[in-house]
């Protein structure tokens, strides 16, 4: 018998002296073990809550939910040097590896990109336009309910 099925044979022999109200003479020590477990389960919870759970639980979940930091300027500094060796090793690879078949292409739109016709940048305006007048009227519309209550 592999060792998963004594603690599983175990854990159901203690369950079985909890639930018959046996004594705990029979039981062997990894039995007499899981017994205090069982009698434990078979115990009923508290129906109250405690008067100040929910301020504890809100303290809790704004004590996790700070943004994790980077600690200290050495590991900055590594971060940006492991971002700078991956993208050079990318572009050996690129290099090395790659086909002619789709590097023709890439080039060739890279250089139209350079020399955009008049619509992109009108487009662009027109985003930028479009989301910072939405920003205006979010912030316009949240004065006012602050102004109402």
């Amino acid at each position: 018998m592999n060792p998963e099925d004594r603690e599983w044979q175990a854990q159901e022999r203690a369950m079985q002296i909890e639930r018959d109200g046996l004594d705990m003479t029979g039981a062997d020590a990894l039995s007499a073990r899981y017994l205090v477990i069982a009698r434990a389960l078979r115990q009923p919870l508290d129906d109250a809550l405690p008067p100040d759970f929910a301020e504890r639980m809100a303290a809790l979940v704004a004590s996790r939910a700070q943004p994790v930091e980077v600690e200290s300027r050495f590991e900055q500094a590594m971060l940006v040097a492991l971002a700078v060796v991956m993208g050079i090793a990318a572009l050996v690879a690129l290099l090395v590896y790659g086909s002619g078949d789709w590097v023709a292409p890439l080039t060739d739109s890279l250089r139209r990109v350079g020399r955009p016709p008049l619509t992109w940048p009108l487009a662009i305006a027109a985003c930028l336009s479009l989301s910072w007048f939405a920003q205006r009227l979010r912030n316009r519309g949240e004065s006012e309910n602050r102004h109402l209550a």
